[in-house]
């Protein structure tokens, strides 16, 4: 009877540890090894001088921050005393957060705090008033709220690795954010007016692509009409040059003819601008020649067609 009550003792301490399990063993209150047991079957001294701590690694824990979970998930606010954050610039905010963490150290986890969640739970809510108070309103409602939860992992995860607990954080999620509901109206006016800000200035990105492309094409253009023009007069200016020079060496040459011939040249590019008159040397009277030409036009015009 004795020996069955032995055996039935020390088979006691058989223990089985799952797939998604890790397990320490403490000895007289005194951690056996630094490496946590693998899945399997094991076998450590019975209680009260053995005892086994297992924990699931795989399973993600979740708290929320600023809401009950179960309110949380039914959709309502919670309670809106727990929920309420001040802001950097003395304003309040209603916020409410879930975060999730996993075991990262199975000894530490299991040996350093013996209740991890409220421990989490409680850094959380320092952390997340540390965050929100030195934060302005509109950046944690719209614009900075995912930087606001970075930051939030980021802090908490400093903090819990200071207390040394084996706790990784893998997301904080704001689900509630919401103005105070006096001032609700208020806060909504400004997103839009936000928006329509954010929308008019892309109109105007949109406007000042469309039209510098073509303000440079223009811009070109003309750059390339004045290089261009600028070509033409020196061309010009040196076929004067050579022009000049070639007269020049035939006014030396026959000075007579080279001024005649200049003379007549320049008639016939200054009288067909003028007013012309046919004088009678005897009688001294003269006769404009527009007025004979305007009689021929009025006659054409009499001319029945």
């Amino acid at each position: 009877m004795l020996i069955a009550i032995v055996a039935c003792y020390v088979l006691s301490g058989i223990y089985i540890v799952r797939a998604n399990e890790r397990a320490v063993v403490l000895i007289f209150g005194k951690l056996v090894t630094l490496q946590p047991i693998e899945p399997g079957v094991h076998w450590c001294l019975p209680f009260p001088f053995g005892k086994v701590v297992k924990v699931d690694i795989l399973r993600r824990r979740r708290i929320s921050v600023g809401v009950e979970a179960i309110e949380g998930l039914v959709g309502r606010t919670g309670m809106m005393k727990r929920s309420q954050f001040l802001t950097g610039d003395a304003n309040i905010v209603n916020i409410g957060a879930v975060v999730q963490f996993r075991v990262a150290d199975i000894v530490a986890y299991a040996l350093r705090c013996g209740d991890i969640e409220s421990l989490v739970k409680a850094m959380a809510e320092s952390v997340l008033t540390h965050v929100v108070a030195s934060k302005p309103i509109d950046s944690v409602l719209t614009y900075g709220r995912f930087a606001t939860q970075g930051e939030v992992k980021e802090l908490l995860q400093r903090r819990l690795n200071e207390c040394d607990v084996g706790v990784a954080i893998v997301s904080v999620n704001f689900g509630v954010v919401t103005p105070p509901p006096d001032v609700t109206d208020a806060f909504h006016e400004v997103t839009r007016a936000r928006e329509e800000r954010q929308k008019l200035i892309n109109e105007a990105y949109s406007y000042r692509n469309e039209r510098l492309p073509e303000a440079r094409g223009m811009a070109e253009k003309i750059i390339a009409d004045a290089q261009a023009y600028k070509v033409q007069l020196i061309n010009r200016a040196i076929g004067d040059s050579h022009k000049f020079s070639a007269m020049a060496r035939e006014y030396k040459r026959s000075p007579s003819v080279t001024r005649a011939r200049l003379y007549i040249e320049a008639m016939e590019q200054i009288l067909p601008r003028m007013k012309k008159y046919v004088l009678d040397s005897q009688s001294e009277r003269h006769i404009d020649l527009t007025l004979l030409e305007q009689l021929e036009a009025a006659k054409q015009d009499k001319v029945p067609r």
